[in-house]
Parts: structure tokens; C-alpha cells; sequence
């Protein structure tokens, strides 16, 4: 609490300090207080003093991580939630499929665990990525170098968003993977051993086993929920906060676990176990292929055909194996290559105003495009569900047409009635009859039209 409630001032002009990196190479000092991008073209004269005022303002290194980063907006800020609109769809989709009884089993439990994590981490990358864009998008340097209100809340915004939803992301990217790698290997278990894998294939088993790898998970998962706070930072003209890192995790033994030790706990082992089960389950399927076709010709004449079935949905999990090892590989080689270029750290890795994934931005090469290639890949496993199970799931597939099917023959039928209302319905030109006041109840008058009326038509 004393660290969230302290404050840091800073003078006008602002003093805090600036680090030079790898990427800021060339130093051109515009009024003494400009620091330009080597790579990125001098701005116009016109242009020159709200630069200065915005790196005055807010530092070089956030004035890198939210206006140089803008080029990527077509991505995190377009294509990323379209895609995560169709994988939220399409996982309540499948996730509501998957509960009828026709597709009950041991691998559909896990494939639910799945689809709810993968709804969790879409809507957290989401969160994360998107207000950055939109702030580097529709707030120029303009805007920062005057203190436009609405751009710092704006940063705010983004700020609270990212210190709630980064840890969430984490957590539910690492059930995702394990909950995946548990369903490769279950699949290859039941083909490997089917007869002792129906002792253990029923609801309590795999329960037990959801219940372990969510506890597990989430215990692992508790020092991540406490190290990013926001603390009051004041600059020349706005008072504003920063996301920083808590004391207690600002040493080097953390920044080896949170770079290596977790990566390589949380991702790149279940990568190898999963990689593993994989080759196994084709070795497998490639033997009983062989033990069908000998059996096919030494009886010929017959239409008996032993069925050798491993699971529900086989094809369906080697489909998933194949979208999670490829996915995650291109993620897990984009990572793997920030760790050789990871540049020292310093008072900006401790603070930051930008709302940014550190292990990124610290990056001597080009870490914007390796965020951008590592959120990729896993946001297109998590997106791909629907689609794997409905084009290799015959099960799915046939409740998914009969679904559509159900539903557009209502439809048709709500159309017919509809035209049949119309056309028995009087045409414009027609002579309605005229209403008659409505009488007093109770009156002479009022008893004899309703006894005149009663073997006539009645009009509504």
C-alpha cells in the first residue's frame, strides 16, 4: 500500500531520465530536450516542438512504445478483435455442442476446459492490445505535448485494463496449454492401452484431473497477480500514474524466472510432452491402418470389418495436435528470439507510463514484430476450434447441420405464415366498414346493435 499511494515529483522541465538504448541510436538534441528515433524519419519543422513537448512530457521510451508503435494498428487494432470475435463465436459454439449427449466423453470434458480458457485469454489479449492502438491512432503528439485531458485518460484507461487483464492473460494461456497437452495424451493412453483405459475414463477420473491441473495452475499463477501497480508519477503538466513493478520482484533472480524458468515451465515442456504424444498417436494410428488392411485380405468375402476405435473424435484431436504444436512453435520461436537480444534493464523496466509487455520491448532488434508474431500464434489456436470440429468431426458436423437445418426450416415456415396473413389480409382500395360509436352499456340503443350485430361479420 505504501507503494501505491507514494509519489514521485518530477519539476518543470520535466528531469526524469532518459536511457539511450539500441534503439534510440543517433541523439538530436532540438531545444535540448528532443531525442528522435534513428530509424524513423526527422518530423517537419511545424511538427518539431510537439515531438519535443511529447518526449518532455512523457519520456522517450514511452513516446517509442505508443507512437512509433502505431504502424502496427492494422493488426492489434483491426484484425485482432475481428479474429477474436470469430473465436469467442465460435468456442460458445462448440462449448454448447459439446454438452449433448451424443458427444459426451472423458475428451470432451477436457476440450470444455479448453474452449472456456480459450474464451478467457481471447478476451484478455483483446483488452490488453487494443486501447494502445486506438490511443497511438486517434491522439497525436500533439495532443500529448498540450495535455489534452481526453488523451490522458485515455492512458489511464489502458493502464487499469493491463494490470488486471496481463496476469489473467497469463493464466489462462497456461491452462490452455496444459489443458491441451492433457487431451493429446489422454488420446494417445486410450489408443495405446484401450482396455485399462476404460477403469479411468469415467467422469470422476477426468474431473479429478481437471480439478489438479486448475489448482496447480492457479497457485503457480499467484506471484504474477501482485507485481505490476500503479503509482502516482508528476510531470510538468499533468499528474498521471505509472504501471511499475513492486519492490519485492525488482531483482535479477525474478527476471530469470519470469524470462526462463516460467516460460519454459508454462510452455515450451508441455510443448515437448504434447510433440511427443503426437508421434506416438501416428505411430499408432499407422500400425492398426496396417492390422485393417492384413484383416481386409484374409477375409475378403465377408462384410465383417473390426473397428478399431480409440475415441470419439480421433481425427478431430490429431487435428488439434497439429494446430497447437504449429501455432505455438511459431509463438515459442518468436520468443526464443528476444532472449538473445534482450538489452540490460533498466529505470524503464522498473516504470513505464505505456501500458506494454516488457519482455518485448526490451529488445535490442525488432521486438514490436516478434509481440506481434508471438500473440498470433496463439490467438489463431485459440480461434480454430469450431473450425477443426466441424471439418474433421463427422459427429459434430451432423448435429451442426441438423441444427441449421431445424432452425431455416422454421424460418421458411414463419415466411409462409406470414405471406398466407397477407394475402388473406383486405387490400387498401377496399371499403372498410365504417366503426360505429360505441354506445353506453346498459342503454336501449346499445341492446339493439349488439342483437343487430350478432349475424353479421365482425371487424377487429
Amino acid at each position: 500500500m505504501a507503494l501505491m499511494n507514494s509519489t514521485v515529483h518530477i519539476g518543470a522541465p520535466s528531469t526524469e531520465i532518459l536511457h539511450p538504448t539500441t534503439i534510440y541510436n543517433d541523439t538530436d538534441f532540438y531545444n535540448g530536450t528532443t531525442i528522435f528515433n534513428a530509424t524513423t524519419p526527422e518530423p517537419e519543422p511545424h511538427h518539431r516542438n510537439y515531438t519535443a513537448g511529447c518526449i518532455q512530457e512523457i519520456g522517450a521510451q514511452a513516446y517509442h512504445d505508443l507512437f512509433q508503435w502505431g504502424k502496427y494498428f492494422m493488426f492489434f487494432g483491426a484484425t485482432l478483435p475481428v479474429l477474436v470475435a470469430l473465436g469467442l463465436c465460435g468456442d460458445v459454439a462448440v462449448f454448447a455442442i459439446l454438452h449433448h449427449r451424443e458427444m459426451r466423453g472423458l475428451c470432451t470434458l477436457f476440450l470444455n476446459c479448453i474452449l472456456l480458457s480459450d474464451v478467457l485469454y481471447l478476451l484478455c489479449v483483446v483488452l490488453i492490445h487494443t486501447p494502445k492502438a486506438y490511443i497511438a491512432t486517434f491522439f497525436t503528439v500533439e495532443d500529448c505535448a498540450k495535455g489534452n485531458p481526453d488523451f490522458w485518460a485515455s492512458v489511464e484507461y489502458a493502464q487499469r485494463i493491463f494490470v488486471g487483464a496481463f496476469p489473467v492473460s497469463e493464466l489462462a494461456q497456461c491452462l490452455v496449454v496444459w489443458f491441451t497437452t492433457t487431451l493429446i495424451f489422454e488420446q494417445y493412453a486410450v489408443l495405446k492401452h484401450p482396455e485399462s483405459s476404460e477403469k479411468w475414463s469415467g467422469g470422476e477420473t477426468g474431473l479429478k484431473i481437471v480439478v489438479t491441473i486448475f489448482n496447480a495452475l492457479v497457485l503457480s499463477h499467484l506471484i504474477h497477480f501482485f507485481k505490476l501497480v500503479r503509482r502516482d508519477v508528476l510531470y510538468s503538466r499533468v499528474p498521471h500514474m505509472k504501471i511499475c513493478l513492486s519492490e519485492i520482484y525488482r531483482n535479477e533472480g525474478y527476471r530469470r524466472y519470469d524470462n526462463f524458468i516460467y516460460y519454459y515451465l508454462a510452455y515450451v515442456i508441455p510443448w515437448i510432452i504434447s510433440l511427443y504424444a503426437f508421434c506416438r498417436i501416428i505411430l499408432e494410428l499407422i500400425h492398426r491402418n496396417r492390422e485393417e488392411k492384413a484383416i481386409r485380405r484374409s477375409l475378403p468375402d465377408t462384410g465383417l470389418i473390426p473397428v478399431f476405435k480409440g475415441g470419439r473424435s480421433r481425427r478431430t484431436i490429431v487435428c488439434i495436435a497439429i494446430v497447437f504444436l504449429s501455432c505455438h512453435l511459431m509463438s515459442d520461436m518468436a520468443y526464443s528470439w528476444t532472449l538473445y537480444g534482450r538489452l540490460p534493464p533498466t529505470l524503464e523496466d522498473e516504470c513505464y507510463l505505456i501500458p506494454v509487455d516488457k519482455k518485448f520491448s526490451r529488445v535490442a532488434h525488432d521486438g514490436d514484430t516478434m509481440e506481434l508474431i508471438f500473440v498470433l500464434g496463439l490467438v489463431l489456436y485459440s480461434s480454430s476450434k469450431f473450425a477443426i470440429c466441424y471439418v474433421f468431426g463427422s459427429e459434430f458436423r451432423d448435429i451442426v447441420n441438423g441444427i441449421v437445418t431445424r432452425q431455416l426450416s422454421k424460418l421458411r415456415k414463419s415466411c409462409q405464415v406470414i405471406k398466407e396473413l397477407d394475402w388473406r389480409r383486405p387490400a387498401d382500395n377496399e371499403m372498410q366498414p365504417a366503426r360505429q360509436p360505441r354506445p353506453m352499456a346498459g342503454s336501449a340503443l346499445s341492446t339493439v346493435m349488439v342483437r343487430d350485430a350478432l349475424p353479421a361479420t365482425t371487424y377487429c
